[in-house]
């Protein structure tokens, strides 16, 4: 979680969440919907959850990039709809092997974001200068 906080990026986790009474399908998709990136860890255990695969299908059909976190010893043919994507391979007793990868990646996508943000901006400003212009020569034309 100290990593999470350093690059501002919030985590989701299902387990951190408890909210009884609802249900959870709901939740579970209720965060992804609302997230920007869906990093997925497929361990030799998880490979196999039909909830995984359907939580990456999910995310896919909302149009939220998924970026697989790969245990070394995972059949590729449990990959699903991941199969033949590049991965991250994590090791879960070396943390660190991956943290730099996934980091890496992170801020990669926050200036790609930024990037857009500002180019939105520009276009903005751009129309609305092109707007007051056009206010401007009606306003002269008015007035001839």
């Amino acid at each position: 979680m100290d990593e999470a906080t350093r690059l501002d990026v919030q985590l989701y986790m299902f387990e951190n969440d408890p909210r009884p009474g609802e249900y959870v399908v709901d939740k579970v998709q209720g965060a992804i919907k609302g997230s920007q990136l869906f990093f997925v860890l497929i361990s030799k255990r998880s490979q196999y959850s039909a909830y995984v695969h359907q939580e990456i299908g999910y995310a896919e059909g909302q149009g939220i990039p998924v970026i697989p976190l790969v245990e070394p010893g995972v059949n590729e043919k449990n990959l699903g709809m991941l199969g033949g994507r590049e991965y991250i391979s994590f090791d879960p007793e070396n943390p660190e092997s991956y943290l730099e990868k996934v980091e890496s990646f992170i801020e990669g996508v926050k200036q790609g974001m930024q990037a857009v943000a500002e180019a939105v901006i520009v276009i903005v400003i751009i129309l609305f200068v092109a707007l007051i212009f056009a206010i401007l020569i009606g306003m002269a034309k008015g007035t001839s």
